[in-house]
């Protein structure tokens, strides 16, 4: 198991990974730099137009977190980067 990872099981019985890593959205670039700002947040990485990745310390909790940013002025989305299972084609 990766250790970046953290894994928890989900209504369905199913493990489901998380990174220590919240994707989001906004209405427009300075508002997520803003924000980015605003939580002192340092390591992050502009993905594309208005997606940003905010890589987390362990000790913060990623899901409190993206609730918390989800809930600001001007954020589209704000959530937890879970893992995806691979398949073959």
């Amino acid at each position: 198991l990766d250790s970046n990872i953290t894994y928890y099981k989900n209504r369905n019985n199913q493990i489901v990974g998380v990174k220590n890593e919240i994707i989001i959205k906004c209405k427009s670039d300075e508002i997520c730099l803003n924000l980015i700002k605003k939580y002192n947040f340092l390591n992050t990485q502009k993905l594309s137009e208005k997606f940003f990745l905010i890589i987390l310390e362990k000790e913060q909790n990623v899901f409190k977190l993206s609730s918390k940013l989800y809930h600001e002025d001007g954020v589209i989305l704000s959530h937890p980067n879970f893992v995806k299972k691979r398949f073959k084609r």
